[in-house]
Protein backbone atom coordinates (compact mmCIF):
# COMPACT_ATOMS: atom_id res chain seq x y z
CA UNK A 1 0.00 0.00 0.00
CA UNK A 2 2.52 2.79 0.98
CA UNK A 3 4.87 1.75 -2.38
CA UNK A 4 1.90 2.22 -4.19
CA UNK A 5 0.99 5.65 -2.47
CA UNK A 6 4.74 6.72 -2.60
CA UNK A 7 4.51 6.27 -6.48
CA UNK A 8 1.08 8.14 -6.95
CA UNK A 9 1.86 11.61 -8.53
CA UNK A 10 -0.66 13.67 -6.38
CA UNK A 11 0.71 12.19 -3.38
CA UNK A 12 4.49 12.78 -4.41
CA UNK A 13 3.73 16.21 -4.77
CA UNK A 14 0.99 17.04 -1.71
CA UNK A 15 4.00 15.49 0.56
CA UNK A 16 6.45 18.00 -0.52
CA UNK A 17 4.15 20.63 -0.03
CA UNK A 18 3.08 19.74 2.87
CA UNK A 19 7.02 19.61 4.59
CA UNK A 20 7.93 22.75 3.30
CA UNK A 21 4.91 24.11 4.99
CA UNK A 22 5.76 22.44 7.90
CA UNK A 23 8.99 23.68 8.51
CA UNK A 24 7.52 27.54 7.05
CA UNK A 25 5.06 27.18 9.71
CA UNK A 26 8.08 26.49 12.96
CA UNK A 27 9.46 29.17 11.53
CA UNK A 28 6.78 31.97 11.46
CA UNK A 29 5.79 31.19 14.45
CA UNK A 30 9.66 32.17 15.62
CA UNK A 31 10.10 34.74 13.06
CA UNK A 32 6.67 36.53 14.54
CA UNK A 33 7.69 35.99 18.05
CA UNK A 34 10.79 37.18 17.44
CA UNK A 35 10.15 40.44 15.52
CA UNK A 36 6.93 41.99 17.15
CA UNK A 37 4.13 43.42 14.96
CA UNK A 38 6.35 46.35 14.52
CA UNK A 39 9.23 45.43 13.18
CA UNK A 40 7.65 42.10 11.30
CA UNK A 41 5.44 45.28 9.72
CA UNK A 42 8.78 47.16 8.44
CA UNK A 43 10.44 43.86 7.45
CA UNK A 44 7.54 42.47 5.16
CA UNK A 45 7.16 46.31 3.62
CA UNK A 46 10.79 46.12 2.80
CA UNK A 47 10.42 42.19 1.45
CA UNK A 48 7.23 43.41 -0.66
CA UNK A 49 9.30 45.80 -2.49
CA UNK A 50 12.10 43.63 -3.09
CA UNK A 51 9.95 41.06 -4.86
CA UNK A 52 8.70 43.24 -6.90
CA UNK A 53 12.09 45.11 -7.75
CA UNK A 54 13.04 41.32 -8.06
CA UNK A 55 10.54 40.28 -10.59
CA UNK A 56 11.25 43.40 -12.83
CA UNK A 57 14.93 42.88 -12.78
CA UNK A 58 14.82 38.81 -13.58
CA UNK A 59 13.86 39.97 -17.01
CA UNK A 60 11.85 36.70 -17.30
CA UNK A 61 15.16 34.67 -17.87
CA UNK A 62 14.27 31.92 -15.68
CA UNK A 63 11.36 31.87 -17.32
CA UNK A 64 12.39 31.09 -20.65
CA UNK A 65 14.89 28.29 -19.93
CA UNK A 66 12.38 25.50 -20.50
CA UNK A 67 11.22 26.63 -24.18
CA UNK A 68 15.02 27.31 -25.14
CA UNK A 69 16.27 23.85 -23.69
CA UNK A 70 13.27 22.19 -25.70
CA UNK A 71 14.21 24.06 -29.06
CA UNK A 72 17.53 24.01 -28.55
CA UNK A 73 19.34 21.22 -26.65
CA UNK A 74 20.78 20.80 -23.50
CA UNK A 75 23.59 23.13 -24.60
CA UNK A 76 21.67 25.86 -23.11
CA UNK A 77 22.08 24.65 -19.40
CA UNK A 78 25.81 26.47 -20.35
CA UNK A 79 24.30 29.76 -21.86
CA UNK A 80 21.41 30.28 -19.19
CA UNK A 81 24.33 29.59 -16.36
CA UNK A 82 26.74 31.88 -17.46
CA UNK A 83 23.99 34.60 -18.86
CA UNK A 84 22.64 34.96 -15.02
CA UNK A 85 25.74 34.88 -13.31
CA UNK A 86 26.57 37.70 -15.14
CA UNK A 87 23.47 39.31 -14.54
CA UNK A 88 24.06 38.35 -11.20
CA UNK A 89 28.06 39.97 -11.10
CA UNK A 90 26.17 43.05 -12.62
CA UNK A 91 23.38 43.76 -10.63
CA UNK A 92 25.15 42.97 -7.47
CA UNK A 93 27.80 45.78 -8.26
CA UNK A 94 24.60 48.39 -9.41
CA UNK A 95 23.09 47.82 -5.96
CA UNK A 96 26.12 48.49 -4.33
CA UNK A 97 26.33 51.75 -5.85
CA UNK A 98 22.97 52.85 -5.22
CA UNK A 99 23.00 51.52 -1.63
CA UNK A 100 25.52 53.46 -1.30
CA UNK A 101 23.63 56.86 -2.10
CA UNK A 102 20.52 55.55 0.94
CA UNK A 103 21.31 56.56 4.07
CA UNK A 104 18.85 54.25 5.96
CA UNK A 105 20.74 50.81 6.76
CA UNK A 106 17.85 48.89 6.49
CA UNK A 107 17.10 50.37 3.37
CA UNK A 108 20.45 49.35 2.21
CA UNK A 109 20.54 45.95 3.27
CA UNK A 110 17.45 45.33 1.22
CA UNK A 111 18.53 47.05 -2.41
CA UNK A 112 21.70 44.18 -1.72
CA UNK A 113 19.59 41.50 -1.53
CA UNK A 114 17.42 42.13 -5.05
CA UNK A 115 20.34 40.84 -6.70
CA UNK A 116 20.57 37.61 -4.69
CA UNK A 117 16.56 37.03 -4.99
CA UNK A 118 17.00 36.78 -8.90
CA UNK A 119 19.68 34.56 -8.87
CA UNK A 120 18.77 32.67 -6.43
CA UNK A 121 15.09 32.52 -8.12
CA UNK A 122 16.88 32.07 -11.26
CA UNK A 123 19.06 29.27 -10.48
CA UNK A 124 15.88 27.24 -8.51
CA UNK A 125 13.97 27.41 -11.24
CA UNK A 126 16.82 25.89 -13.61
CA UNK A 127 17.76 23.35 -11.55
CA UNK A 128 13.71 22.57 -11.45
CA UNK A 129 14.33 21.87 -15.02
CA UNK A 130 17.39 19.72 -14.63
CA UNK A 131 16.93 17.94 -11.22
CA UNK A 132 14.17 18.13 -9.64
CA UNK A 133 15.07 16.24 -6.19
CA UNK A 134 18.01 17.97 -6.29
CA UNK A 135 16.10 20.83 -6.26
CA UNK A 136 13.80 20.11 -3.49
CA UNK A 137 16.53 18.69 -1.21
CA UNK A 138 18.07 22.20 -1.60
CA UNK A 139 15.09 23.65 -0.71
CA UNK A 140 14.65 21.62 2.37
CA UNK A 141 18.21 22.01 3.69
CA UNK A 142 17.71 26.19 3.02
CA UNK A 143 14.52 26.11 4.52
CA UNK A 144 15.94 24.17 7.54
CA UNK A 145 19.23 26.81 7.83
CA UNK A 146 16.25 29.47 8.49
CA UNK A 147 14.51 27.85 10.81
CA UNK A 148 17.93 27.36 12.88
CA UNK A 149 19.35 30.57 12.98
CA UNK A 150 15.57 32.15 13.73
CA UNK A 151 15.78 29.31 16.84
CA UNK A 152 19.10 30.41 18.13
CA UNK A 153 18.27 34.28 17.71
CA UNK A 154 14.60 33.96 19.37
CA UNK A 155 16.07 31.74 22.44
CA UNK A 156 19.01 33.75 23.34
CA UNK A 157 17.44 37.33 23.00
CA UNK A 158 13.76 36.49 23.07
CA UNK A 159 13.08 40.26 20.97
CA UNK A 160 14.17 41.60 18.07
CA UNK A 161 14.46 45.76 18.28
CA UNK A 162 16.16 46.18 14.69
CA UNK A 163 14.70 44.91 11.04
CA UNK A 164 18.19 44.55 10.08
CA UNK A 165 18.68 41.47 11.62
CA UNK A 166 15.81 39.60 9.72
CA UNK A 167 17.22 41.35 6.67
CA UNK A 168 20.86 40.21 7.54
CA UNK A 169 19.04 36.36 8.03
CA UNK A 170 17.01 36.56 4.72
CA UNK A 171 20.62 37.67 3.09
CA UNK A 172 21.93 34.29 4.93
CA UNK A 173 20.10 32.33 3.33
CA UNK A 174 19.75 33.47 -0.51
CA UNK A 175 23.65 33.06 0.01
CA UNK A 176 23.33 29.28 1.18
CA UNK A 177 20.45 28.98 -1.71
CA UNK A 178 22.58 30.28 -4.13
CA UNK A 179 25.41 27.79 -2.67
CA UNK A 180 23.87 24.60 -2.81
CA UNK A 181 21.99 25.15 -6.31
CA UNK A 182 25.40 26.57 -7.25
CA UNK A 183 26.85 23.04 -7.17
CA UNK A 184 24.60 21.69 -9.65
CA UNK A 185 24.61 24.40 -12.32
CA UNK A 186 28.51 24.77 -13.74
CA UNK A 187 29.98 28.58 -14.54
CA UNK A 188 32.47 29.07 -17.42
CA UNK A 189 32.63 32.12 -18.64
CA UNK A 190 33.72 32.35 -21.80
CA UNK A 191 33.31 36.37 -23.48
CA UNK A 192 34.64 35.57 -26.98
CA UNK A 193 31.89 32.68 -26.79
CA UNK A 194 28.74 34.32 -25.97
CA UNK A 195 25.71 34.48 -28.76
CA UNK A 196 24.55 37.97 -28.43
CA UNK A 197 21.74 37.34 -30.79
CA UNK A 198 20.83 34.33 -28.81
CA UNK A 199 20.82 36.70 -25.48
CA UNK A 200 18.18 38.72 -27.43
CA UNK A 201 16.04 36.44 -28.27
CA UNK A 202 16.39 34.93 -24.67
CA UNK A 203 15.31 38.67 -23.73
CA UNK A 204 12.50 39.10 -25.77
CA UNK A 205 10.69 35.89 -25.12
CA UNK A 206 11.36 36.54 -21.06
CA UNK A 207 9.58 39.81 -21.74
CA UNK A 208 5.46 38.62 -21.32
CA UNK A 209 6.13 35.91 -18.81
CA UNK A 210 7.56 38.61 -16.47
CA UNK A 211 4.94 40.95 -17.13
CA UNK A 212 2.63 38.18 -16.05
CA UNK A 213 4.66 37.45 -13.01
CA UNK A 214 4.80 40.67 -11.98
CA UNK A 215 1.49 41.21 -12.11
CA UNK A 216 1.30 37.57 -10.09
CA UNK A 217 3.40 39.36 -7.43
CA UNK A 218 1.80 42.43 -7.44
CA UNK A 219 -1.70 40.99 -6.26
CA UNK A 220 -0.18 39.29 -3.19
CA UNK A 221 2.15 42.17 -2.36
CA UNK A 222 -0.50 45.70 -3.48
CA UNK A 223 -1.77 44.98 -0.02
CA UNK A 224 0.84 45.56 2.17
CA UNK A 225 2.49 48.16 -0.35
CA UNK A 226 -0.52 50.33 -0.51
CA UNK A 227 -0.83 50.17 3.46
CA UNK A 228 2.72 51.75 4.04
CA UNK A 229 2.21 54.76 1.12
CA UNK A 230 -0.95 55.40 2.88
CA UNK A 231 0.83 55.79 6.55
CA UNK A 232 -0.79 52.82 7.86
CA UNK A 233 0.95 51.64 11.47
CA UNK A 234 3.79 49.27 11.13
CA UNK A 235 2.39 47.13 13.50
CA UNK A 236 -0.97 47.14 11.93
CA UNK A 237 0.99 45.81 8.60
CA UNK A 238 2.58 43.15 10.53
CA UNK A 239 -0.93 42.11 11.94
CA UNK A 240 -1.93 42.02 8.06
CA UNK A 241 1.01 40.47 7.02
CA UNK A 242 0.40 37.51 9.45
CA UNK A 243 -2.68 36.72 7.90
CA UNK A 244 -1.15 36.85 4.64
CA UNK A 245 0.94 34.43 5.61
CA UNK A 246 -1.50 31.78 7.05
CA UNK A 247 -3.73 32.07 4.13
CA UNK A 248 -1.13 31.07 2.09
CA UNK A 249 -1.01 27.38 3.92
CA UNK A 250 -4.74 27.37 2.37
CA UNK A 251 -2.82 26.66 -1.09
CA UNK A 252 -1.00 23.97 -0.02
CA UNK A 253 -3.52 20.48 -1.38
CA UNK A 254 -4.60 23.40 -4.84
CA UNK A 255 -0.93 23.97 -5.56
CA UNK A 256 -0.27 20.44 -5.23
CA UNK A 257 -2.67 20.01 -7.90
CA UNK A 258 -2.04 22.97 -9.80
CA UNK A 259 1.73 20.79 -10.03
CA UNK A 260 0.10 17.97 -11.08
CA UNK A 261 -2.73 18.90 -13.71
CA UNK A 262 0.18 21.25 -15.20
CA UNK A 263 2.34 18.10 -15.92
CA UNK A 264 -1.01 16.46 -16.98
CA UNK A 265 -2.73 19.14 -19.47
CA UNK A 266 1.11 19.80 -21.12
CA UNK A 267 0.41 16.44 -22.67
CA UNK A 268 -3.81 17.01 -23.14
CA UNK A 269 -6.35 18.07 -22.44
CA UNK A 270 -7.99 15.88 -19.09
CA UNK A 271 -11.16 17.93 -18.63
CA UNK A 272 -12.75 15.45 -16.67
CA UNK A 273 -10.30 14.69 -14.24
CA UNK A 274 -9.47 18.92 -13.87
CA UNK A 275 -13.46 18.88 -13.11
CA UNK A 276 -12.50 16.16 -10.28
CA UNK A 277 -10.10 18.35 -8.89
CA UNK A 278 -11.59 21.50 -8.94
CA UNK A 279 -14.70 19.83 -6.56
CA UNK A 280 -12.23 18.75 -4.17
CA UNK A 281 -10.62 21.78 -4.21
CA UNK A 282 -13.83 23.65 -3.44
CA UNK A 283 -14.63 20.84 -1.16
CA UNK A 284 -11.12 21.42 0.88
CA UNK A 285 -11.24 25.27 0.48
CA UNK A 286 -14.66 25.58 2.23
CA UNK A 287 -13.53 22.98 5.18
CA UNK A 288 -11.05 25.38 5.62
CA UNK A 289 -12.62 28.63 5.78
CA UNK A 290 -14.99 26.87 8.09
CA UNK A 291 -12.31 25.80 10.22
CA UNK A 292 -10.00 28.98 10.31
CA UNK A 293 -13.71 30.64 11.25
CA UNK A 294 -14.54 28.37 14.55
CA UNK A 295 -10.61 28.20 15.50
CA UNK A 296 -8.48 30.42 13.79
CA UNK A 297 -8.59 33.29 16.50
CA UNK A 298 -7.16 30.78 19.01
CA UNK A 299 -4.58 28.88 16.87
CA UNK A 300 -3.44 32.72 15.72
CA UNK A 301 -2.86 33.53 19.66
CA UNK A 302 -1.06 29.87 20.58
CA UNK A 303 1.18 30.44 18.02
CA UNK A 304 2.12 34.02 17.76
CA UNK A 305 0.50 35.89 20.80
CA UNK A 306 -1.99 38.00 21.83
CA UNK A 307 -0.88 41.24 19.72
CA UNK A 308 -1.39 39.11 16.35
CA UNK A 309 -5.32 38.03 17.39
CA UNK A 310 -6.55 41.16 14.99
CA UNK A 311 -5.59 39.12 12.08
CA UNK A 312 -7.97 36.42 12.77
CA UNK A 313 -10.57 38.51 10.58
CA UNK A 314 -8.09 39.29 8.05
CA UNK A 315 -7.21 35.54 7.85
CA UNK A 316 -10.63 34.75 7.13
CA UNK A 317 -11.65 37.20 4.50
CA UNK A 318 -8.83 36.10 2.29
CA UNK A 319 -9.84 32.49 3.22
CA UNK A 320 -12.53 33.03 1.48
CA UNK A 321 -10.56 34.90 -1.74
CA UNK A 322 -8.34 32.12 -2.05
CA UNK A 323 -11.32 29.60 -2.81
CA UNK A 324 -12.12 31.36 -5.83
CA UNK A 325 -8.42 32.01 -6.74
CA UNK A 326 -8.14 28.16 -6.56
CA UNK A 327 -9.83 28.12 -9.59
CA UNK A 328 -7.85 30.53 -11.46
CA UNK A 329 -4.59 28.49 -10.85
CA UNK A 330 -6.05 25.37 -11.57
CA UNK A 331 -7.98 26.34 -14.69
CA UNK A 332 -4.79 28.22 -15.63
CA UNK A 333 -2.86 25.23 -16.15
CA UNK A 334 -5.22 23.86 -19.34
CA UNK A 335 -5.37 27.61 -20.82
CA UNK A 336 -1.75 27.86 -20.82
CA UNK A 337 -1.24 24.46 -21.71
CA UNK A 338 -3.60 25.66 -25.00
CA UNK A 339 -1.21 28.67 -25.80
CA UNK A 340 -4.64 31.09 -24.33
CA UNK A 341 -2.13 33.19 -22.79
CA UNK A 342 -3.86 36.52 -23.26
CA UNK A 343 -7.36 35.33 -21.05
CA UNK A 344 -4.56 34.40 -18.08
CA UNK A 345 -2.44 38.07 -18.65
CA UNK A 346 -5.56 40.12 -19.06
CA UNK A 347 -8.08 38.44 -16.18
CA UNK A 348 -4.76 39.47 -14.14
CA UNK A 349 -4.10 42.69 -15.35
CA UNK A 350 -8.08 43.84 -14.52
CA UNK A 351 -7.72 42.00 -11.06
CA UNK A 352 -4.27 43.98 -9.76
CA UNK A 353 -6.18 47.40 -11.77
CA UNK A 354 -9.53 46.31 -8.88
CA UNK A 355 -7.17 45.36 -6.03
CA UNK A 356 -5.03 48.41 -6.27
CA UNK A 357 -8.66 50.91 -6.64
CA UNK A 358 -10.10 48.87 -3.94
CA UNK A 359 -7.12 49.53 -1.35
CA UNK A 360 -7.19 52.75 -1.77
CA UNK A 361 -10.74 53.31 -1.75
CA UNK A 362 -11.19 51.13 1.21
CA UNK A 363 -7.89 51.28 3.89
CA UNK A 364 -8.78 54.74 4.89
CA UNK A 365 -11.98 54.04 6.37
CA UNK A 366 -11.47 50.35 7.23
CA UNK A 367 -7.47 49.85 7.44
CA UNK A 368 -6.17 46.46 7.31
CA UNK A 369 -9.76 45.15 7.03
CA UNK A 370 -9.89 47.66 3.94
CA UNK A 371 -6.92 45.88 2.25
CA UNK A 372 -8.06 42.12 3.22
CA UNK A 373 -11.81 43.22 1.54
CA UNK A 374 -10.01 44.54 -1.44
CA UNK A 375 -7.61 41.10 -2.02
CA UNK A 376 -10.79 39.31 -1.60
CA UNK A 377 -12.39 40.76 -4.31
CA UNK A 378 -9.57 40.69 -6.91
CA UNK A 379 -9.55 36.82 -6.30
CA UNK A 380 -12.89 36.46 -6.20
CA UNK A 381 -12.86 38.55 -9.82
CA UNK A 382 -10.19 35.99 -10.83
CA UNK A 383 -12.01 33.11 -10.14
CA UNK A 384 -15.47 34.13 -11.64
CA UNK A 385 -13.94 34.72 -14.55
CA UNK A 386 -11.94 31.49 -15.45
CA UNK A 387 -15.07 29.92 -14.07
CA UNK A 388 -17.11 31.26 -17.03
CA UNK A 389 -14.62 31.35 -19.93
CA UNK A 390 -14.13 27.49 -18.94
CA UNK A 391 -17.79 26.98 -18.91
CA UNK A 392 -18.56 28.23 -22.37
CA UNK A 393 -15.05 27.25 -23.96
CA UNK A 394 -16.04 23.41 -22.72
CA UNK A 395 -19.18 23.40 -22.84
CA UNK A 396 -19.55 22.83 -19.64
CA UNK A 397 -22.44 23.67 -16.87
CA UNK A 398 -20.62 25.57 -14.11
CA UNK A 399 -22.38 23.30 -11.50
CA UNK A 400 -20.65 20.57 -12.30
CA UNK A 401 -17.65 22.25 -11.14
CA UNK A 402 -18.60 22.50 -7.30
CA UNK A 403 -20.55 19.77 -6.42
CA UNK A 404 -18.99 15.78 -5.84
CA UNK A 405 -21.62 14.01 -7.22
CA UNK A 406 -21.83 10.08 -6.29
CA UNK A 407 -20.80 9.29 -10.06
CA UNK A 408 -17.37 11.09 -8.92
CA UNK A 409 -16.74 9.51 -5.24
CA UNK A 410 -16.81 6.55 -6.61
CA UNK A 411 -14.08 7.29 -8.85
CA UNK A 412 -11.68 8.71 -6.60
CA UNK A 413 -12.64 5.74 -4.29
CA UNK A 414 -11.77 2.71 -7.17
CA UNK A 415 -8.79 4.40 -8.25
CA UNK A 416 -7.91 4.56 -5.01
CA UNK A 417 -8.48 0.72 -4.46
CA UNK A 418 -6.82 0.12 -7.38
CA UNK A 419 -3.49 2.38 -5.97
CA UNK A 420 -3.58 0.36 -3.24
CA UNK A 421 -3.86 -2.60 -5.40
CA UNK A 422 -0.65 -2.02 -7.25
CA UNK A 423 1.31 -1.95 -3.62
Amino acid sequence: MLKGLAKNEYVISLSNKISVAVISLFTSVLLNRYLGASIKGEFASLLAYTSLAATILDLGIYQAYPYFKKKLGTQMLDTFANLIFLQFILYLAVSFVFAAFVGDYATKLAIVIVPTIIYGVQLSNIVLAEDIKYRSKANVASNIFNLVILAALFFVFKKCNNVIIPLFITLAVQIVIIGLLSRRVNIRIKPKNIDWSLIWKILKFGFYPMLTLLLLTLNYKIGIITLRSLGVSTARIGVFSTGVGLSAYMWIIPDGFKDVMFNKTSKGNPVEELLIVLKVTFLVGICSVIGVSLFGRQIIILLYGLEFAPAYKVTIVLFAGIISMMYFKIIGTLFLSNGKREIYFFTLLGSVTLNIIFNFILIPHFNIMGTAVATGVSYTVMGIVFVIAFSRMYKIQVRRMFILTKQDIRLITSRFKNLIGKA
